[in-house]
């Protein structure tokens, strides 16, 4: 997706490079405990709830929004309104049909 791209380019320019995770999560070195392995991960992916978890798996710093990623940063209201357009708001999302195989006997 277009606006994933365009948000985990303000969040580099913000925290540094980052390398890709499963599926939209991407792990940054963290600024709350400067680890020195990027383990804060956050999830691109926005739920249907409109919800991007992060979460830093050494000092346990989290949130349920990137708004409040933006927030605990101490970012400017104006680059994180910015970033927040970029960012989907809790949309229902098409799921594929599952195709049920069944194992012989």
């Amino acid at each position: 997706m277009e606006e994933n791209s365009i948000v985990l380019g303000y969040l580099e320019n913000i925290l540094g490079r980052s390398s890709k995770k499963s599926k939209d999560n991407h792990a940054f070195h963290c600024p709350f405990c400067n680890h020195r392995k990027p383990k804060l991960e956050v999830d691109l992916r926005t739920n249907e709830k409109g919800h991007n978890f992060w979460n830093c798996w050494v000092c346990g710093t989290r949130g349920k929004t990137i708004k409040s990623l933006l927030r605990r940063l101490k970012i400017e209201k104006s680059l994180a309104t910015e970033i927040l357009q970029y960012i989907r708001k809790g949309e229902t999302f098409d799921y594929e049909d599952l195709q049920i195989v069944e194992l012989p006997k």
